[in-house]
């Protein structure tokens, strides 16, 4: 089984001053910000000069890189099946679709599990689990002030999490001697097209991948442990997307 994330609890947006911020290029790279900056490297460098021996071990062993093969499959994996449970997304359509036809308005817990059963589902077991832990996860996330998700946030898919792995991980690959800086921006680049077309907005893309990072750890279940594990990724988002703070995403426009 492939490992999935690489500890660590500097979130930190580290920005190298050599690599312009409002290229092309910086925005493909800001799509693996939350990763690259858990590894403690400046997000927007490509050639990861900053990377340490330690960093370089811990990757490795991690997520199982020993040659540029190792790096691609992964990237691939994370890109395509991207740790999806197909009911899952189904059931996060469903609301999606039900939203869309409120103005936006998300329906409550009681209404989704409503649409379910009139989809054909029961409302019940697994389907009652997974509504109840996304609605936990998103009260304990979400407020009205937050730019990151506010109340009526609708989150659509938890792809977010892996595809922002994949973004990082071809960056990781140089620092692991595996591929070049120009072979890694065109892994991204790959990466960013998905994501690019799955998400419309910094936001969405990023209420995905904390959602998805928690339900993912969970498993599905409602535990106050996942709220503290993915809240540093939450914090973290909020920073990127607040210009009073520098934050990247609040500069670079997500359509590229």
């Amino acid at each position: 089984m492939l490992n999935t994330s690489l500890p660590s609890d500097n979130c930190a947006h580290h920005t190298h001053i050599d690599f312009p911020i409002g290229t092309r290029d910086a925005n493909l790279l800001a799509l693996g910000l939350q990763q690259l900056s858990r590894s403690a490297q400046p997000w927007n460098d490509p050639t990861a000069a900053a990377m340490s021996e330690e960093q370089a071990t811990a990757i490795r062993e991690w997520w199982g890189f020993h040659s540029r093969a190792d790096l691609a499959q992964v990237v691939t994996w994370l890109s395509t099946q991207r740790r999806r449970r197909e009911h899952w997304q189904q059931l996060l359509a469903l609301r999606d679709r039900a939203a869309r036809a409120n103005g936006g308005q998300r329906p409550c817990t009681a209404e989704w599990l409503s649409l379910i059963a009139q989809s054909g589902g029961t409302g019940l077991g697994d389907e009652l689990d997974f509504v109840r832990s996304v609605a936990y996860f998103e009260r304990s996330f979400g407020h009205a002030d937050s730019v990151l998700y506010p109340t009526q946030a609708t989150v659509t898919s938890f792809d977010g999490y892996a595809l922002g792995q994949a973004a990082a991980i071809p960056i990781w690959g140089v620092g692991l001697g595996l591929i070049s800086p120009d072979e890694a921006l065109e892994l991204v680049e790959q990466v960013n097209e998905i994501a690019r077309t799955e998400f419309g907005s910094w936001q969405q893309f990023g209420c995905s991948y904390a959602l998805g990072r928690a339900m993912h750890w969970s498993d599905g279940a409602a535990a106050a442990h996942h709220v503290h594990f993915a809240a540093e990724a939450v914090s973290s988002m909020e920073s990127a997307l607040d210009p009073a703070r520098g934050g990247p995403w609040a500069t670079l426009p997500w359509w590229v």
